[in-house]
C-alpha cells in the first residue's frame, strides 16, 4: 500500500485510513501526527545553496506520503531551493524504479555521469549508480556532507 500512496495510485486518506486502522489510533490526521518533528537537514539546504551560488544544478528526487490533507514539503521551498523537483506521487514513479532517475536528469539537463545522487535507503542507489551516478548513502550528517562535497569539486 505504500507504494500506492507514493505513486499517487492510492489516495492519502485511505493510506491514512488503513494505516490508522492497523495502529489501533485515530486517522485524522495521522501523517501530521507521525512526521511532526520531519524537518529539512540544515546542512544539506546550506550545501544545496552553497552549490547552486557556484553554479551546480541541484535536484531534489524523493518519494512521497502522497497528495491530500498532510503535505510534508509545506513550507520547504523546494521550487525555490532547487532547479528540479521531482516527487513520487506527481510523476507516477516511485524510487527505486529506474524511469523515475532518469526523469529527474532530464529535468534538470544534465547526464547522468554529471550527477550525484544522495538517499539515505541503500537501496535506492544501484538504480542511479547503473545510469552513471556517483552515489552517497546519507545516514550520517558529519561524513555525509563532506563526501557529497568531494563529490561536487571540480577534478
Amino acid at each position: 500500500m505504500l507504494a500506492g500512496v507514493e505513486v499517487g495510485s492510492v489516495p492519502q486518506h485511505e493510506y491514512a485510513r488503513v494505516l490508522a486502522r492497523l495502529l489501533g489510533v485515530s486517522p485524522v490526521g495521522l501523517l501530521g501526527r507521525v512526521l511532526a518533528d520531519l524537518r529539512p537537514c540544515q546542512p544539506i539546504l546550506d550545501l544545496v545553496a552553497r552549490a547552486r551560488a557556484e553554479g551546480i544544478k541541484t535536484a531534489v528526487l524523493s518519494n512521497s506520503w502522497g497528495t491530500g490533507e498532510y503535505d510534508p514539503y509545506d513550507g520547504y521551498d523546494l521550487d525555490e531551493r532547487f532547479d528540479a523537483v521531482v516527487i513520487s506521487d506527481r510523476v507516477g514513479l516511485r524510487k527505486p524504479d529506474p524511469r523515475i532517475y532518469r526523469l529527474c536528469v532530464e529535468k534538470i539537463g544534465l547526464t547522468a555521469s554529471e550527477c550525484v545522487f544522495v538517499d539515505d535507503t541503500a537501496h535506492n542507489l544501484p538504480p542511479a549508480e547503473d545510469l552513471g551516478m556517483a552515489t552517497v548513502l546519507f545516514t550520517d550528517v558529519a561524513a555525509g556532507v563532506p563526501q557529497i562535497e568531494a563529490l561536487l569539486r571540480p577534478v
